[in-house]
């Protein structure tokens, strides 16, 4: 018999390794490209010329919607067919890049416009570098989906309270929605909905409606910990508005869903 022998291994030489094998090819079409071991004139281009503000939004969607390196080259090839700019570097020299759909061309001169370096990458070479360079792009995508599902909780448990016969259940219910509500949801998972089940079940159906719609609309935060009602401080700019549509139907589905199918007043006699 046979065993496996574990050994520490660089990221880089275990990505090398993975994608000597066609078969990872799953996952190593997702892997970025570490930005610091590609030169800085190409990523100088890249960041401040070539891709504008729109593009870098439009491409951190890509990414944020699961497109793999391939198809970000093709979006890439497809974007930048034909494009010949020059601008100057970080480095105070200056660049002239051309645009194909195969890659980009660059040529970098210095002062004295003699040439430094003439380079070419292929879009396939150039979307793992993308990928590592705005994967971190300062943006909580996970913020809005998780605060619907903490409006969705506080949306089942009100329906509690309000059809709830025992005023032990309203007295544990009705403050549970209004914690739930400022992001702590523990009363109303634990002392309500997940005691009665079906609520819980129901906040969570709420929950997914409101966190798709928030990923259908790309939805992200400017930064982390909050949600809820004071999760708001995080999207004020021009997502406020549709934060507060998300929430509303993570919240309505919830209630609707508890009061008419999910909960009823014989329940507290069996739980």
């Amino acid at each position: 018999m046979s065993y496996p022998i574990y050994r520490a291994e660089r990221q880089e030489q275990f990505e090398q390794l993975l994608r000597a094998d066609n078969r990872n090819d799953f996952y190593t079409e997702f892997l970025p490209a570490n930005p610091d071991a590609v030169g800085q004139d190409l990523r100088d281009v890249l960041a401040h010329g070539l891709i504008g503000e729109a593009d870098k939004a439009e491409l951190s969607q890509l990414l944020h919607n699961g497109k793999s390196n391939r198809e970000v080259a093709l979006w890439l090839s497809r974007a930048y067919p034909n494009i010949v700019e020059t601008m100057e570097l970080e480095t105070g020299d200056t660049a002239d890049y051309r645009t194909m759909p195969e890659g980009i061309e660059l040529e970098v001169l210095d002062a004295d416009e003699k040439r430094l370096a003439m380079l070419f990458f292929r879009w396939d070479e150039v979307a793992p570098l993308l990928r590592g360079l705005l994967a971190n792009d300062g943006w909580n995508y996970l913020n809005p989906i998780g605060t619907c599902g903490n409006v969705a909780q506080a949306g089942a448990v009100l329906a509690v309270a309000i059809k709830a016969l025992s005023a032990k259940t309203k007295q544990v219910a009705y403050p549970s929605c209004l914690s739930a509500l400022l992001g702590i949801t523990e009363p109303a998972v634990f002392g309500v909905n997940l005691r009665f089940v079906k609520p819980f079940i129901m906040a969570m159906i709420g929950g997914g409606c409101g966190g798709f719609l928030a990923s259908l609309l790309g939805l992200r935060a400017t930064g982390m910990s909050i949600t809820g009602i004071p999760g708001t401080l995080l999207y004020l700019n021009e997502q406020l508005p549709f934060y507060i549509l998300v929430n509303v139907v993570a919240f309505a589905v919830a209630f609707v869903l508890t009061y008419f199918f999910g909960f009823h007043s014989k329940m507290e006699n069996q739980a």
